[in-house]
């Protein structure tokens, strides 16, 4: 019998259903049986061994061999093709024999069974004749086997008889120029016997289960196409991605890649393969735009193009994108301490409102100071520069965190400038200030109206942020007070918010043009943030 009783496991790959894992190599290399052939007639003869065998087609290019009565000593299965019966045959399959261009020959297997059973591939090769010595011996050959598998139920081997690491049997029936060693020893196919192989097969044995189901398929080259319909959705921390199903019966997953580039630089997202058609990238900084593309992989590894290219940003929290505005009126001066000091100030502002960004009305009225508060959310780490513009004087205040009793005076006017105008004095301009992305920090401006011409804004310039008025995607109100319920009451239901109205005097927190459930969920989370 052409079998060994030593057994070894050659894993190349394993993989299991609840999880298939592939390594990173190409099969390019080996001899895998054409997938027409596999269906149609491969591996239809028994070529020894004790039991029987049922042979059937199976979904996609798969067959399944169930074996009755196996032992230990093995039973043979090879090609459909008479290669080695007559003397001088010239081969009709698999090159006419010649594998000379290939470093091995795999199959994939997987045992359908509930018991372990065991698989090695075999091979024949060495004629002897016109280029074998001596030329009137009979077609002996050699029998070249991978170490025997154990597969265990539901499990998926790549099993590759290695040309350069394989174990003969019968090598004496095959002399010189052939190969030489000794039966049993792990040696090369030399370059006689790749030019002259007569069969291929596998072999199975169990020495627990005398009945054993496999099924047989070759290691498909052709990927699958690339997926479609890819979409991202922008959230709150991360980024949704979603795609059609592919459906290829062999798929066994999906690699998602990233790129902060458009069309290239792309690195894979997942560490295994993804067996769904959605993922959620929550490894996003917050200001960054990401670029996306999906593949679809095979249980041969074989991976798709790209598909195409989607992008989005993440979204910065759950805010009410905006800042508060109260503002007291009657008040004579320019400078921020008769605002301060003012009887009224700070419980009993004339008027609250809320700002979409971080900057007041001009040329609103005369004599009035005003107070706008809220939280800042940075969108990345980094070092950011603020500015403060006004008419007439004001103060710009930032926290180290989320507490206003932390905020410290980073930059003011005294003296006035024309709206956006950040330049004309030097302590407009704050140093850098180092803040963390997504948290949360307290900030305040203190403005001061006199006669005639009126304005504040305040701006800031940091990673992935041009210099520019801070907008309320990066701010939620703070200390929002029951009055303020009121003028959001004023708004509920209203439509026709837009741009022209300040969207419903702000209360149109997603901009959607009204008034609505998630602008109340928005309202209520900032007035909760002040609590």
């Amino acid at each position: 019998m052409k079998i060994s009783n030593a057994l070894s496991v050659f894993l190349v790959c394993i993989a299991t259903f609840s999880g298939l894992v592939w390594p990173d190599e190409t099969h390019a290399s080996n001899f895998t049986i054409p997938e027409s052939e596999l269906l149609s007639s491969e591996f239809s003869t028994k070529a020894y061994g004790p039991a029987t065998v049922v042979r059937s087609d199976a979904p996609g290019d798969a067959v399944d061999f169930a074996f009755t009565g196996l032992t230990y000593s093995g039973t043979g299965m090879k090609d459909a093709y008479p290669v080695a019966t007559v003397y001088g045959q010239i081969i009709p399959s698999h090159g006419n024999g010649d594998f000379s261009n290939f470093s091995g020959y795999e199959l994939r297997i997987q045992n359908l069974d509930s018991q372990a059973v065991n698989v090695s591939l075999f091979i024949n090769t060495g004629f002897t004749g016109p280029s074998g010595n001596p030329p009137n011996t009979p077609a002996n050959d050699t029998f070249w086997q991978s170490p025997w598998t154990n597969i265990l139920p539901g499990q998926i081997y790549i099993l590759v008889l290695d040309f350069n690491n394989a174990q003969p049997w019968n090598i004496q029936d095959n002399p010189a120029p052939h190969t030489q060693g000794s039966n049993g020893v792990f040696t090369s196919i030399n370059a006689y016997d790749r030019t002259e192989v007569s069969g291929i097969g596998f072999q199975v044995y169990s020495s627990d289960n005398s009945d054993a189901t496999i099924r047989v398929r070759p290691v498909l080259k052709v990927p699958p196409g690339a997926p479609t319909g890819l979409a991202a959705t922008a959230a709150v921390g991360e980024i949704l991605l979603d795609w059609n199903d592919n459906n290829e019966w062999d798929l066994t997953g999906y690699n998602l890649y990233r790129s902060t580039t458009p069309g290239s630089d792309y690195s894979k997202q997942n560490s295994s393969l993804v067996t769904i058609s959605s993922y959620t990238d929550s490894n996003v900084s917050f200001g960054t735009t990401y670029y996306y593309v999906v593949t679809a992989v095979d249980i041969d590894a074989n991976e798709s193009n790209y598909s195409g290219e989607v992008s989005s940003m993440p979204k910065i929290t759950i805010n009410a994108g905006a800042a508060l505005r109260e503002w007291w009126t009657g008040i004579s001066g320019d400078d921020v301490n008769s605002l301060t000091s003012d009887i009224n100030y700070p419980d009993n502002p004339a008027g609250r409102a809320l700002l979409l960004i971080l900057e007041g009305p001009e040329n609103w009225q005369d004599n009035y100071g005003t107070r706008i508060r809220g939280y800042l959310y940075p969108p990345s780490d980094g070092d950011y520069t603020f500015w403060i513009a006004s008419d007439a004087n004001s103060e710009l205040w930032l926290s180290s965190d989320a507490n206003s009793a932390n905020a410290v005076r980073i930059a003011y006017v005294s003296g006035y400038t024309d709206s956006r105008e950040w330049n004309k004095y030097p302590e407009q301009e704050s140093t850098a200030i180092s803040l963390v992305g997504a948290q949360k920090y307290y900030i305040e401006v203190l403005h001061k109206a006199d006669i005639d011409n009126d304005n504040v804004a305040v701006a800031w310039q940091g990673p992935g942020i041009a210099q520019q008025v801070i907008n309320g995607f990066y701010l939620s109100p703070c200390c929002l007070e029951f009055e303020v319920f009121a003028g959001f009451a004023s708004q509920w239901e209203q439509n026709g918010c837009n741009a022209g109205n300040d969207w419903c005097d702000g209360f149109d927190f997603s901009r959607n043009g009204s008034v609505e459930l998630d602008d109340l969920k928005a309202f209520t989370d900032g007035w909760l943030d002040g609590i």
